[in-house]
């Protein structure tokens, strides 16, 4: 289980209320984003912090919001758009980032 699973999963456990939970994870792959962007983190070290199959899962369970798993989705396929097509990279990042912005704008319930 990758080190990020840990952090998801005490996010998830922390208790806070639902909205936060997905303002925070939102707010972190917003970040991965702009690393991957940059060319600061790669593509694997993103899905070994947080774009895997595991946070997934977990977030899923939760139930959190369809446009947070769509982010995780995204983030899960960067190795298949990279390698069929790397002009898309740019692509993926900006629905990436549009994705995580609207969760963050969210208004709390």
């Amino acid at each position: 289980m990758p080190t990020s699973t840990h952090f998801v999963q005490a996010l998830l456990e922390s208790g806070e209320a639902k909205a936060l939970l997905e303002r925070r994870l939102a707010e972190y792959a917003l970040g991965i984003v702009a690393a991957l962007r940059s060319g600061r983190l790669s593509i694997d070290q993103a899905a070994d912090d947080l774009f895997n199959l595991d946070n997934l899962r977990m977030i899923r369970h939760r139930r959190l919001q369809p446009a947070l798993c769509e982010l995780i989705e995204r983030g899960m396929e960067l190795e298949d758009v990279a390698e069929l097509a790397a002009v898309g990279l740019l692509e993926s990042f900006d629905a990436m980032t549009h994705l995580a912005e609207q969760i963050i704008a969210r208004p709390a319930a």
